[in-house]
Protein backbone atom coordinates (compact mmCIF):
# COMPACT_ATOMS: atom_id res chain seq x y z
CA UNK A 1 0.00 0.00 0.00
CA UNK A 2 2.85 2.37 0.88
CA UNK A 3 4.53 1.56 -2.43
CA UNK A 4 1.29 2.36 -4.26
CA UNK A 5 0.95 5.69 -2.44
CA UNK A 6 4.49 6.69 -3.37
CA UNK A 7 3.90 5.68 -7.00
CA UNK A 8 0.89 8.00 -6.92
CA UNK A 9 3.28 10.80 -5.90
CA UNK A 10 2.17 11.05 -2.27
CA UNK A 11 4.87 12.90 -0.33
CA UNK A 12 6.80 10.27 1.70
CA UNK A 13 6.68 12.66 4.68
CA UNK A 14 2.90 12.24 4.67
CA UNK A 15 3.33 8.52 5.33
CA UNK A 16 4.17 7.09 8.74
CA UNK A 17 4.83 3.39 9.39
CA UNK A 18 5.21 2.13 12.95
CA UNK A 19 5.94 -1.45 14.01
CA UNK A 20 4.32 -1.64 17.43
CA UNK A 21 5.87 -4.96 18.44
CA UNK A 22 9.18 -3.14 18.91
CA UNK A 23 9.94 -3.28 22.67
CA UNK A 24 11.47 0.21 22.39
CA UNK A 25 8.11 1.65 21.34
CA UNK A 26 6.07 1.09 24.49
CA UNK A 27 4.76 4.64 24.48
CA UNK A 28 1.18 5.85 23.91
CA UNK A 29 0.07 6.28 20.33
CA UNK A 30 -0.69 9.98 20.78
CA UNK A 31 2.97 10.53 21.73
CA UNK A 32 4.09 8.70 18.59
CA UNK A 33 1.77 10.86 16.50
CA UNK A 34 3.13 14.06 18.10
CA UNK A 35 6.69 13.04 17.24
CA UNK A 36 5.63 12.29 13.67
CA UNK A 37 3.93 15.70 13.40
CA UNK A 38 7.22 17.39 14.33
CA UNK A 39 9.06 15.32 11.72
CA UNK A 40 6.44 16.10 9.09
CA UNK A 41 6.96 19.83 9.61
CA UNK A 42 3.31 20.82 9.47
CA UNK A 43 0.18 20.23 11.49
CA UNK A 44 -1.88 17.10 11.01
CA UNK A 45 -4.85 19.27 10.07
CA UNK A 46 -2.94 20.36 6.96
CA UNK A 47 -3.45 17.81 4.20
CA UNK A 48 -3.99 14.04 4.29
CA UNK A 49 -1.52 11.85 6.15
CA UNK A 50 -1.35 8.04 6.22
CA UNK A 51 -0.61 6.07 9.38
CA UNK A 52 0.35 2.40 9.18
CA UNK A 53 0.20 0.76 12.60
CA UNK A 54 1.59 -2.77 12.33
CA UNK A 55 1.10 -5.38 15.09
CA UNK A 56 -1.29 -2.95 16.77
CA UNK A 57 -2.43 -5.57 19.28
CA UNK A 58 0.80 -5.00 21.20
CA UNK A 59 -0.01 -1.36 22.02
CA UNK A 60 -2.52 -0.70 24.77
CA UNK A 61 -5.56 1.46 23.96
CA UNK A 62 -4.45 2.34 20.42
CA UNK A 63 -8.09 2.28 19.32
CA UNK A 64 -8.99 5.11 21.72
CA UNK A 65 -6.41 7.41 20.15
CA UNK A 66 -7.52 6.48 16.62
CA UNK A 67 -11.15 7.14 17.58
CA UNK A 68 -10.20 10.53 19.05
CA UNK A 69 -8.54 11.68 15.83
CA UNK A 70 -11.44 10.40 13.74
CA UNK A 71 -14.00 12.10 15.99
CA UNK A 72 -12.13 15.37 15.58
CA UNK A 73 -12.24 14.99 11.78
CA UNK A 74 -8.46 14.96 11.28
CA UNK A 75 -7.59 14.19 7.64
CA UNK A 76 -5.78 11.00 8.66
CA UNK A 77 -6.18 7.56 7.11
CA UNK A 78 -5.22 4.76 9.50
CA UNK A 79 -4.12 1.32 8.29
CA UNK A 80 -4.18 -1.12 11.20
CA UNK A 81 -2.61 -4.56 10.86
CA UNK A 82 -1.62 -7.38 13.16
CA UNK A 83 -1.09 -11.10 13.54
CA UNK A 84 -4.02 -11.70 15.90
CA UNK A 85 -7.39 -11.52 14.18
CA UNK A 86 -9.48 -11.73 17.35
CA UNK A 87 -7.62 -9.05 19.31
CA UNK A 88 -7.75 -6.58 16.43
CA UNK A 89 -11.43 -7.33 15.83
CA UNK A 90 -12.28 -6.66 19.48
CA UNK A 91 -10.57 -3.27 19.35
CA UNK A 92 -12.02 -2.30 15.97
CA UNK A 93 -15.56 -2.78 17.30
CA UNK A 94 -15.28 0.62 19.01
CA UNK A 95 -14.72 2.15 15.54
CA UNK A 96 -17.89 0.65 14.09
CA UNK A 97 -18.99 2.22 10.82
CA UNK A 98 -15.61 3.77 10.10
CA UNK A 99 -13.57 0.74 9.14
CA UNK A 100 -13.07 -1.67 6.26
CA UNK A 101 -11.78 -5.03 7.47
CA UNK A 102 -9.79 -7.53 5.43
CA UNK A 103 -8.24 -10.82 6.54
CA UNK A 104 -5.02 -11.41 4.62
CA UNK A 105 -4.23 -15.07 4.07
CA UNK A 106 -0.89 -16.27 2.69
CA UNK A 107 -0.63 -16.01 -1.09
CA UNK A 108 -3.14 -18.07 -3.03
CA UNK A 109 -1.84 -19.91 -6.08
CA UNK A 110 -3.28 -17.11 -8.26
CA UNK A 111 -1.30 -14.51 -6.28
CA UNK A 112 1.79 -16.73 -6.36
CA UNK A 113 1.48 -16.93 -10.14
CA UNK A 114 1.15 -13.15 -10.46
CA UNK A 115 4.38 -12.82 -8.44
CA UNK A 116 6.50 -15.39 -10.33
CA UNK A 117 4.83 -15.44 -13.75
CA UNK A 118 3.03 -12.11 -14.23
CA UNK A 119 2.85 -12.63 -18.00
CA UNK A 120 0.67 -15.71 -17.47
CA UNK A 121 -1.44 -13.99 -14.84
CA UNK A 122 -2.01 -11.04 -17.18
CA UNK A 123 -3.35 -13.45 -19.79
CA UNK A 124 -5.54 -15.31 -17.27
CA UNK A 125 -7.15 -12.00 -16.26
CA UNK A 126 -8.68 -11.80 -19.73
CA UNK A 127 -10.58 -15.05 -19.17
CA UNK A 128 -13.40 -15.96 -16.83
CA UNK A 129 -11.88 -18.71 -14.68
CA UNK A 130 -14.66 -20.99 -13.43
CA UNK A 131 -13.94 -24.55 -12.25
CA UNK A 132 -16.65 -26.13 -14.42
CA UNK A 133 -15.35 -24.64 -17.70
CA UNK A 134 -11.77 -24.77 -19.05
CA UNK A 135 -11.22 -21.90 -21.54
CA UNK A 136 -9.32 -22.81 -24.72
CA UNK A 137 -7.21 -19.68 -24.24
CA UNK A 138 -5.60 -21.26 -21.15
CA UNK A 139 -4.38 -24.38 -22.95
CA UNK A 140 -1.08 -22.94 -24.34
CA UNK A 141 -0.04 -22.00 -20.79
CA UNK A 142 -0.89 -25.27 -19.03
CA UNK A 143 2.66 -26.62 -18.96
CA UNK A 144 4.08 -23.46 -17.34
CA UNK A 145 1.16 -23.19 -14.91
CA UNK A 146 1.71 -26.80 -13.79
CA UNK A 147 5.38 -26.10 -13.10
CA UNK A 148 4.45 -23.06 -11.01
CA UNK A 149 1.76 -25.05 -9.20
CA UNK A 150 4.28 -27.73 -8.26
CA UNK A 151 6.57 -24.99 -6.94
CA UNK A 152 3.69 -23.42 -5.00
CA UNK A 153 2.87 -26.71 -3.26
CA UNK A 154 6.53 -26.98 -2.31
CA UNK A 155 7.34 -23.40 -1.25
CA UNK A 156 3.96 -22.00 -0.16
CA UNK A 157 2.53 -18.51 -0.01
CA UNK A 158 4.75 -16.49 2.35
CA UNK A 159 6.24 -13.82 0.05
CA UNK A 160 8.70 -12.58 2.68
CA UNK A 161 10.85 -15.69 2.11
CA UNK A 162 10.86 -15.64 -1.71
CA UNK A 163 14.06 -13.60 -1.89
CA UNK A 164 15.95 -16.24 0.09
CA UNK A 165 17.70 -19.38 -1.15
CA UNK A 166 15.03 -22.08 -1.40
CA UNK A 167 17.18 -24.48 0.62
CA UNK A 168 16.82 -22.04 3.52
CA UNK A 169 13.01 -21.78 3.29
CA UNK A 170 12.38 -24.28 6.13
CA UNK A 171 14.76 -22.33 8.37
CA UNK A 172 13.02 -19.02 7.67
CA UNK A 173 9.55 -20.55 8.03
CA UNK A 174 10.48 -21.93 11.44
CA UNK A 175 12.43 -18.95 12.77
CA UNK A 176 10.67 -15.97 11.17
CA UNK A 177 7.11 -17.27 11.21
CA UNK A 178 6.51 -20.15 13.62
CA UNK A 179 8.92 -19.27 16.42
CA UNK A 180 8.01 -15.59 16.20
CA UNK A 181 4.26 -16.25 16.29
CA UNK A 182 4.20 -19.10 18.81
CA UNK A 183 6.98 -18.14 21.22
CA UNK A 184 6.66 -14.38 21.02
CA UNK A 185 3.31 -13.14 19.77
CA UNK A 186 0.96 -15.75 21.24
CA UNK A 187 2.89 -16.12 24.49
CA UNK A 188 2.91 -12.35 25.04
CA UNK A 189 -0.66 -11.72 23.93
CA UNK A 190 -2.33 -14.54 25.83
CA UNK A 191 0.11 -14.81 28.76
CA UNK A 192 0.87 -18.48 28.07
CA UNK A 193 2.96 -19.87 30.91
CA UNK A 194 4.09 -23.10 29.25
CA UNK A 195 4.60 -22.47 25.52
CA UNK A 196 6.10 -25.93 25.07
CA UNK A 197 2.58 -27.38 25.16
CA UNK A 198 1.48 -24.97 22.44
CA UNK A 199 4.47 -25.99 20.33
CA UNK A 200 3.75 -29.70 20.82
CA UNK A 201 0.11 -29.15 19.93
CA UNK A 202 1.00 -27.33 16.73
CA UNK A 203 3.52 -30.05 15.84
CA UNK A 204 0.78 -32.67 16.22
CA UNK A 205 -1.71 -30.63 14.18
CA UNK A 206 0.92 -30.01 11.52
CA UNK A 207 1.83 -33.68 11.14
CA UNK A 208 -1.87 -34.50 10.90
CA UNK A 209 -3.11 -31.75 8.60
CA UNK A 210 -6.20 -32.75 6.58
CA UNK A 211 -7.34 -35.20 9.26
CA UNK A 212 -9.96 -35.24 12.01
CA UNK A 213 -9.01 -33.33 15.18
CA UNK A 214 -9.92 -35.43 18.22
CA UNK A 215 -9.78 -33.15 21.26
CA UNK A 216 -9.91 -36.02 23.76
CA UNK A 217 -6.98 -37.82 22.14
CA UNK A 218 -4.98 -34.59 21.98
CA UNK A 219 -5.69 -33.87 25.63
CA UNK A 220 -4.51 -37.31 26.70
CA UNK A 221 -1.42 -37.27 24.46
CA UNK A 222 -0.25 -33.83 25.62
CA UNK A 223 -1.23 -34.22 29.26
CA UNK A 224 -3.30 -31.04 29.34
CA UNK A 225 -7.04 -30.51 29.70
CA UNK A 226 -9.41 -30.55 26.74
CA UNK A 227 -10.38 -26.96 27.58
CA UNK A 228 -6.74 -25.85 27.22
CA UNK A 229 -6.37 -27.81 23.96
CA UNK A 230 -9.40 -26.05 22.46
CA UNK A 231 -8.18 -22.67 23.70
CA UNK A 232 -4.70 -23.17 22.22
CA UNK A 233 -6.17 -24.26 18.89
CA UNK A 234 -8.26 -21.08 18.82
CA UNK A 235 -5.04 -19.08 19.39
CA UNK A 236 -3.42 -20.82 16.39
CA UNK A 237 -6.51 -20.03 14.32
CA UNK A 238 -6.41 -16.36 15.31
CA UNK A 239 -2.75 -16.27 14.26
CA UNK A 240 -3.76 -17.71 10.84
CA UNK A 241 -1.58 -20.79 11.17
CA UNK A 242 -4.39 -23.34 11.30
CA UNK A 243 -8.13 -23.62 10.73
CA UNK A 244 -10.94 -26.08 11.37
CA UNK A 245 -13.75 -27.27 9.14
CA UNK A 246 -16.79 -28.33 11.17
CA UNK A 247 -18.83 -31.34 10.17
CA UNK A 248 -21.72 -30.43 7.88
CA UNK A 249 -25.12 -31.32 9.26
CA UNK A 250 -28.64 -29.96 9.14
CA UNK A 251 -28.51 -30.30 12.93
CA UNK A 252 -26.50 -27.54 14.63
CA UNK A 253 -26.20 -29.78 17.70
CA UNK A 254 -24.50 -32.51 15.67
CA UNK A 255 -22.15 -30.00 14.04
CA UNK A 256 -21.09 -28.61 17.43
CA UNK A 257 -20.54 -31.97 19.11
CA UNK A 258 -18.65 -33.59 16.20
CA UNK A 259 -14.87 -33.43 15.88
CA UNK A 260 -13.75 -31.01 13.12
CA UNK A 261 -11.23 -31.55 10.36
CA UNK A 262 -8.04 -29.53 10.74
CA UNK A 263 -5.83 -27.90 8.12
CA UNK A 264 -2.60 -25.94 8.10
CA UNK A 265 -3.02 -22.55 6.46
CA UNK A 266 -0.21 -22.93 3.89
CA UNK A 267 1.73 -25.62 1.98
CA UNK A 268 5.04 -24.26 3.31
CA UNK A 269 3.97 -25.18 6.84
CA UNK A 270 2.86 -28.64 5.72
CA UNK A 271 6.21 -29.26 4.02
CA UNK A 272 7.97 -28.28 7.21
CA UNK A 273 6.36 -31.33 8.82
CA UNK A 274 7.13 -33.55 5.80
CA UNK A 275 3.57 -34.77 5.43
CA UNK A 276 2.19 -36.74 2.48
CA UNK A 277 1.52 -35.01 -0.83
CA UNK A 278 -2.16 -35.95 -0.55
CA UNK A 279 -2.38 -34.01 2.74
CA UNK A 280 -0.64 -30.97 1.26
CA UNK A 281 -2.94 -30.94 -1.76
CA UNK A 282 -6.13 -31.34 0.28
CA UNK A 283 -5.14 -28.58 2.70
CA UNK A 284 -4.20 -26.28 -0.20
CA UNK A 285 -7.65 -26.78 -1.76
CA UNK A 286 -9.33 -26.42 1.64
CA UNK A 287 -7.65 -23.09 2.47
CA UNK A 288 -8.46 -21.77 -1.02
CA UNK A 289 -12.15 -22.48 -0.44
CA UNK A 290 -12.06 -21.43 3.24
CA UNK A 291 -10.52 -18.06 2.35
CA UNK A 292 -13.54 -17.35 0.14
CA UNK A 293 -16.42 -18.86 2.10
CA UNK A 294 -15.03 -19.21 5.66
CA UNK A 295 -17.96 -20.05 7.98
CA UNK A 296 -19.81 -21.67 5.10
CA UNK A 297 -17.07 -24.28 4.60
CA UNK A 298 -17.42 -27.77 6.09
CA UNK A 299 -16.44 -31.39 5.64
CA UNK A 300 -18.84 -34.31 5.92
CA UNK A 301 -18.73 -37.96 6.94
CA UNK A 302 -20.80 -40.77 8.34
CA UNK A 303 -19.84 -44.29 9.38
CA UNK A 304 -19.07 -45.39 5.82
CA UNK A 305 -18.50 -42.26 3.70
CA UNK A 306 -16.56 -39.00 3.76
CA UNK A 307 -16.36 -35.86 1.62
CA UNK A 308 -13.36 -33.56 2.08
CA UNK A 309 -15.12 -30.20 1.67
CA UNK A 310 -18.72 -29.01 1.59
CA UNK A 311 -19.52 -25.44 0.50
CA UNK A 312 -22.84 -24.26 1.92
CA UNK A 313 -23.79 -21.20 -0.10
CA UNK A 314 -26.87 -20.76 -2.29
CA UNK A 315 -26.61 -24.49 -2.89
CA UNK A 316 -24.49 -27.26 -1.40
CA UNK A 317 -21.35 -28.03 -3.40
CA UNK A 318 -19.34 -31.13 -2.42
CA UNK A 319 -15.63 -31.20 -3.26
CA UNK A 320 -13.44 -34.29 -3.02
CA UNK A 321 -9.65 -33.94 -3.34
CA UNK A 322 -7.52 -36.74 -4.79
CA UNK A 323 -3.76 -36.71 -5.36
CA UNK A 324 -3.96 -39.28 -8.17
CA UNK A 325 -4.72 -38.69 -11.85
CA UNK A 326 -7.28 -41.50 -12.09
CA UNK A 327 -10.76 -40.45 -13.13
CA UNK A 328 -12.74 -42.36 -10.52
CA UNK A 329 -15.97 -41.14 -8.93
CA UNK A 330 -15.56 -41.23 -5.13
CA UNK A 331 -18.33 -43.19 -3.41
CA UNK A 332 -18.68 -40.57 -0.68
CA UNK A 333 -19.21 -37.79 -3.22
CA UNK A 334 -21.90 -39.70 -5.09
CA UNK A 335 -23.57 -40.71 -1.82
CA UNK A 336 -23.85 -37.14 -0.45
CA UNK A 337 -25.13 -35.92 -3.83
CA UNK A 338 -27.87 -38.54 -3.78
CA UNK A 339 -28.68 -37.94 -0.11
CA UNK A 340 -28.90 -34.14 -0.46
CA UNK A 341 -30.35 -34.24 -4.01
CA UNK A 342 -27.42 -32.28 -5.47
CA UNK A 343 -26.83 -31.89 -9.19
CA UNK A 344 -23.15 -30.88 -9.19
CA UNK A 345 -20.02 -32.09 -7.43
CA UNK A 346 -16.25 -31.67 -7.92
CA UNK A 347 -13.31 -34.02 -7.88
CA UNK A 348 -10.13 -31.93 -7.62
CA UNK A 349 -7.24 -34.12 -8.72
CA UNK A 350 -4.03 -34.37 -10.76
CA UNK A 351 -5.65 -35.51 -13.99
CA UNK A 352 -7.20 -33.81 -17.00
CA UNK A 353 -10.32 -31.65 -17.06
CA UNK A 354 -13.50 -33.57 -17.85
CA UNK A 355 -17.16 -33.95 -16.95
CA UNK A 356 -19.09 -37.13 -16.23
CA UNK A 357 -22.84 -37.61 -16.07
CA UNK A 358 -24.39 -40.02 -13.57
CA UNK A 359 -28.09 -39.80 -14.26
CA UNK A 360 -28.98 -36.14 -13.73
CA UNK A 361 -25.86 -35.54 -11.66
CA UNK A 362 -22.75 -33.90 -13.09
CA UNK A 363 -19.33 -34.79 -11.67
CA UNK A 364 -16.65 -32.29 -12.71
CA UNK A 365 -13.08 -33.60 -12.66
CA UNK A 366 -11.03 -30.45 -12.27
CA UNK A 367 -7.20 -30.32 -12.26
CA UNK A 368 -5.99 -28.95 -8.92
CA UNK A 369 -3.84 -26.29 -10.61
CA UNK A 370 -6.89 -24.98 -12.49
CA UNK A 371 -9.30 -25.16 -9.55
CA UNK A 372 -6.96 -22.97 -7.48
CA UNK A 373 -6.78 -20.36 -10.24
CA UNK A 374 -10.49 -19.65 -10.00
CA UNK A 375 -12.34 -16.72 -8.52
CA UNK A 376 -15.56 -18.60 -7.76
CA UNK A 377 -16.73 -22.18 -7.30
Amino acid sequence: VIDTLIKKHVNPKDICYVSLDDPMLKVPLDEIIKIYEQYRGKKLTEGISYFFLDEAQFLKDWELTVKLFLDRKYPIKFFISGSSVSLLTQKVESLAGRTVEEILFPFSFREYLSFFAPQIENHIKKNNILPDVLPDAIIPFISDIKINFSNFLRTGGFPQIYSENEELYPKFIKEDILDKVIFRDLVDLYKIREPAYLEKLFYYLGKNTATIVNFTTLSQSLGISRVVVERYISYLEQALLFFRLPKFSKSLKETLRSNPKGHLIDPALANLFRVEHSQILESAVAVFIFSKFQKNTYFWRDQFHEVDIIIDEEELIPVEVKSSDKKEIPKGLLYIMEKQKLNKGFVVYNGEFSKVRVGKKQIIFCPAWYFLLGEKT
